[in-house]
């Protein structure tokens, strides 16, 4: 630490201390240790490590832990993910009910159907032109609650989210599935 660090480290409050030193903890506890992170977690496969790079898009824990994910229909989960991945920083996308569609294999009825699902649940804005995928709400809104066999995900139907977003990624790019 330099004269000058050590100066203004001093010149520091117990509140800014406290909360520097939580910074470095935290920072500790993520860095990485050889193949073990500081959490005890192994890495698994080091050559396909994920790394953030050009744009991002995440959702949530809470859609998960807060029981969002349950109360979405196969075709609202569909657009919401899809609205998420299309979406820029502010959650804003531009595309249009053809391309989206088209993307998810969707008729139009089950297109507008999703979307005012997810409208209802207070998960995205539609201004007729431009989607805002919204922050997720205090608790799910479930306005419309749906029987189960309105869903593949009732409870009486489940289906695995990797084969819906498995799924969505052959179609979004076009693959046909054997």
């Amino acid at each position: 630490m330099s004269d000058g660090d050590e100066k203004n480290f001093k010149s520091m409050d117990d509140k800014t201390t406290r909360l520097h030193f939580s910074m470095v903890s935290l920072k500790l506890f993520l860095t990485k240790k050889g193949d073990v992170m500081n959490s005890g977690q192994k890495i698994i496969r080091k050559d396909r490590v994920r790394r953030i790079s050009g744009t991002f898009a995440a959702i949530e824990h809470r859609f998960l832990r807060d029981g969002f994910f349950e109360i979405l229909s196969a075709d609202e989960l569909k657009l919401y993910v899809f609205l998420l991945l299309a979406g820029n920083k502010d959650g804003i996308s531009w595309y249009g009910y053809d391309a989206i569609c088209k993307k998810l294999d969707l008729i139009l009825d089950a297109y507008i159907t999703a979307r005012n699902g997810l409208m209802d649940k207070d998960l995205i804005a539609f201004d007729g032109r431009v989607f805002q995928v919204l922050s997720l709400p205090k608790n799910p809104v479930n306005r419309h609650p749906k029987r189960p066999e309105q869903s593949r995900l009732g409870q009486n139907n489940l289906i695995h989210i990797s084969e819906i977003l498995s799924e969505m990624f052959f179609q979004i790019n076009g693959i046909k599935r054997k």
